[in-house]
């Protein structure tokens, strides 16, 4: 990692949705972020595993990088030390099990976009107290964040008028937490009979000693400027990005977009706001 080579600036929409971009001049630094999935041939993680990787975690199952896959200061990558099938709730225990161990990090989960999910790395982002993710801290805040329903030891909410849809559960009962999370993946499209699974990106953290969870259900993986000829754009929309925090690449890009047209991407990827109502009534009814 050169931080020298890691600049940021922030763009902020009328309504104050923030975006922080950060450009790395040296590609090669974010080239395993950029890959987003790591399959099981010539899989990176696989490799760096083999040749004794150093791990600040003591756990059988999985690894803490901050040197070889750390992005910039402050952000470690957690990944698993063997590709199995991607069962969100399971994945989610263990989060929360690491969170309640390190209560001043931010977890960033993409999950994953195949069907073929046992033929994939499990991987998320760990970042300290240091790093800002708009998201979490829009979480908090009374313009965009709204209280749904708040029962049974477990607050949902949601952001509106974001530009991408989240649900957002607060409680300090692990248990309820997982019950939840399980519906909601069953009302977002889950079918565990035909292995069918919805690309949800997740974040967790710890707030007055509760557990936080927002859910960013994603429609589609890529916007259409990945599909438009004409268009000389390549903004990746990975699950930092959909928390606003923007890795790139391309000078021009870090220097000329837009906090409008980020939202816009995000938008276009995510659940719209009337969606994310309808899954949150069906669970609220329970």
């Amino acid at each position: 990692m050169d931080n020298n080579k890691v600049t940021t600036r922030n763009v902020v929409t009328e309504s104050g949705i923030n975006f922080i971009l950060q450009y790395y001049s040296n590609e090669a630094q974010i080239k395993g972020y950029h890959q987003q999935e790591f399959a099981r041939k010539d899989c990176l993680l696989c490799k760096d595993i083999d040749n004794k990787i150093n791990s600040t975690l003591d756990h059988p199952n999985y690894v803490l990088d901050d040197t070889t896959h750390s992005l910039f200061e402050g952000h470690q990558l957690l990944f698993a030390k063997k590709h199995a099938e991607e069962f969100l709730t399971g994945r989610v225990r263990f989060l929360l099990d690491f969170l309640a161990n390190h209560k001043k990090h931010t977890l960033a989960y993409g999950g994953s976009k195949n069907s073929t999910i046992k033929n994939f790395h499990f991987t998320c982002h760990v970042l300290n107290e240091q790093v800002e993710l708009p998201l979490k801290d829009s979480c908090s805040n009374p313009n965009f964040y709204k209280t749904i329903s708040n029962k049974e030891d477990i607050e949902i909410g949601e952001l509106e008028h974001y530009g991408r849809g989240a649900v957002v559960l607060k409680s300090n009962n692990e248990e309820k937490l997982t019950e939840q999370l399980y519906e909601l993946e069953k009302h977002i499209g889950v079918n565990y009979a035909n292995n069918k699974h919805p690309f949800i990106n997740l974040y967790l953290w710890m707030e007055d000693d509760q557990f936080c969870i927002a859910l960013v259900p994603r429609a589609v993986y890529k916007p259409s400027e990945y599909y438009d000829e004409n268009n000389a754009w390549d903004i990746p929309i990975g699950v930092l990005e959909m928390g606003g925090l923007f890795i790139m690449k391309n000078h021009d890009e870090f220097m000329h977009t837009s906090a409008d047209f980020l939202k816009k991407l995000c938008d276009e990827v995510s659940f719209n706001d009337e969606h994310i109502k309808e899954i949150i009534a069906h669970v609220d009814q329970k």
